[in-house]
């Protein structure tokens, strides 16, 4: 397998990943602004506890995604054959 292959494969996947994750912190977001009125909330108990972890745990992953990305991006656009 070429180097091209690997890094379009690589990014592909990390793109669902990636997108995954954004789903994932979507639905944590929301359900920590409608758990903002909550008394549990300001104490770091209940569901919103859980919820933080979550967006904490999905905002690396989709930082490598776009590190990944720019980075096969440029190879690829190097190695592109110019007219």
């Amino acid at each position: 397998m070429t180097a091209k292959k690997i890094g379009i494969l690589t990014t592909v996947t990390l793109a669902i990943v990636s997108f995954a994750c954004l789903a994932a912190a979507y639905l944590a977001a929301t359900d920590i602004w409608h758990g903002l009125g909550s008394p549990d909330f300001w104490q770091d108990q209940g569901r919103s506890a859980f919820e933080w972890r979550i967006l904490a745990c999905t905002a690396p992953v989709i930082g490598l995604f776009h590190v990944a990305f720019f980075i096969a991006a440029t190879v690829i656009m190097a190695k592109w054959p110019k007219s």
